[in-house]
């Protein structure tokens, strides 16, 4: 139980690329693919790591951040619109909507 919960903190934190724990990351992989059941750990930083309201926050975090490169690739990939003035035809910086 113990370990099939820092296990799945570990590879939640990996996919999240989490930074701050990366080095631990490293060690808790190479420790859980030999003999996990002889592992030590202080209870506080077990307690950090495994902390699912971390780990949710995190997650948000990642989707904003994903969000915000998607809105930033679209707006790259679309060209903004080009408006005329109806008046003398030339090109509108400002545009003005005339509502009914």
């Amino acid at each position: 139980m113990v370990v099939k919960k820092i296990r799945d903190a570990a590879s939640s934190r990996k996919k999240l690329r989490d930074t701050q724990y990366r080095e631990m990351i490293v060690r808790l992989e190479h420790a859980l693919s030999s003999d996990p059941k002889s592992m030590v750990w202080h209870k506080s930083l077990y307690a950090q790591f495994t902390d699912k309201r971390k780990i949710d926050r995190l997650r948000k975090k990642w989707d904003r951040e994903l969000l915000q490169n998607w809105v930033q690739h679209l707006n790259r990939m679309i060209s903004p619109m080009q408006f005329r003035c109806g008046l003398c035809a030339h090109k509108v910086k400002d545009v003005h909507l005339l509502s009914n």
